[in-house]
């Protein structure tokens, strides 16, 4: 019988995001293998040399339609951007259920790009679920 290192989230300091495919990565390395039991936000900060900030907010139990709470969750990450002096920040949605990217994923990931896009310096949004951290391409945010 082989045993299975524990999954180890990667060290913020040893982290530098500066394409899209790191920041894939970093999502994959931090989200680790399974899947999740609720729905969450994940906000990354990082610097102009893209260093991660230390500081890595989720909020848990979000609802399952995006609501006013895009807003809130909009000022949020403007306040933790300035707050921190970073340069960018990046947003993953994280939830269980299939692997599948749903209509209901495609209007969180719109609601968060419009609240979030002219506040700060946004990265591409990601969604987690099993197993699986895609970025939603512009064709999933066309729509409405």
């Amino acid at each position: 019988m082989t045993l299975q290192p524990a999954h180890r989230p990667p060290n913020p300091a040893d982290v530098c995001v500066t394409t899209d495919i790191e920041l894939c990565t970093f999502w994959e390395d931090l989200m680790g293998p399974g899947g999740f039991g609720r729905r969450s936000l994940w906000l990354a900060m990082f610097d102009a040399d893209g260093r991660v900030s230390p500081l890595l907010m989720p909020v848990d139990d979000i609802p399952l339609e995006p609501t006013r709470m895009l807003s809130k969750f909009a000022s949020l990450v403007e306040l933790a951007v300035c707050e921190s002096g970073s340069a960018s920040a990046a947003i993953l949605l994280s939830r269980p259920g299939p692997a599948e990217m749903t209509d209901r994923d495609r209007r969180w990931a719109r609601g968060l790009v419009a609240e979030c896009r002219g506040v700060v310096d946004l990265w591409p949004v990601h969604l987690a679920t099993k197993d699986q951290v895609r970025v939603f391409a512009p064709d999933d945010l066309a729509g409405g």
